[in-house]
C-alpha cells in the first residue's frame, strides 16, 4: 500500500510541477506581450508630443499677430506703448510655450521604458510615472488655446488610460 501512495504522490507532484512551470511560462509570455504593447504606446505618445510641439511653435507667432490686431482695433486712435506691448506678448508667449512640459513628459517616457527593461517588479513605479504623464498632459492642455492641441491632449490622455488599464495586469 505504501508503494502505491508513493507512486500516486510522485504523479501528483510531477503534474503540479508541470502546471507551475506552464503557468510561469504563460506569465512570462504575457509579460513580454504587455512590454511590447507599452513600448508601442510610449512611441505613440512620443509622436503625439512632437505634433504638439510643432503646433505650439506655430501658435506663438499667430497669437502675437492676432493679439496685436485686436489691440489695434480696441485702441484705433490711441497710440500703443510698443515696449509694454512687447512685454505682454513675451509673457503670453511664455504662457503658451509647452516645451518644458514636453521635455518632462519625454523624461517620464524614458523612465517608463527603463523600468520595463528591468526584471524587477516595477508596477508602482510605472503607476507613478503614468500619474506624472497625466499631469504634464493636463498642463499642456491648459496652456494651449489651439483646438488641434486640445484634441491631441485628449488622444494622449486616452493612451495613458489604456496604459493604466494594462498596468493593472502587472504583479
Amino acid at each position: 500500500m505504501e508503494n502505491t501512495d508513493d507512486k500516486e504522490w510522485g504523479l501528483v507532484t510531477k503534474a503540479l510541477e508541470q502546471a507551475v512551470d506552464d503557468l510561469l511560462t504563460m506569465k512570462r509570455n504575457e509579460g513580454e506581450e504587455l512590454r511590447k504593447d507599452f513600448r508601442n504606446r510610449i512611441r505613440i505618445l512620443e509622436e503625439t508630443l512632437a505634433q504638439i510641439e510643432k503646433i505650439s511653435l506655430e501658435q506663438v507667432p499667430n497669437e502675437r499677430i492676432r493679439l496685436r490686431e485686436r489691440i489695434q482695433q480696441l485702441l484705433e486712435k490711441e497710440t500703443i506703448d510698443e515696449g509694454r506691448l512687447e512685454m505682454e506678448l513675451a509673457l503670453m508667449a511664455d504662457r503658451l510655450d509647452v516645451t518644458e512640459e514636453c521635455v518632462r513628459f519625454r523624461s517620464h517616457n524614458k523612465f517608463f521604458l527603463d523600468a520595463l527593461a528591468t526584471d524587477e517588479a516595477a508596477g508602482r513605479k510605472l503607476n507613478f510615472l503614468i500619474q506624472e504623464m497625466n499631469r504634464e498632459a493636463n498642463t499642456i492642455g491648459s496652456k494651449s488655446s489651439a483646438a488641434e492641441i486640445a484634441h491631441l491632449v485628449v488622444n494622449i490622455k486616452e493612451e495613458i488610460e489604456r496604459i493604466r488599464e494594462q498596468l493593472q495586469n502587472i504583479e
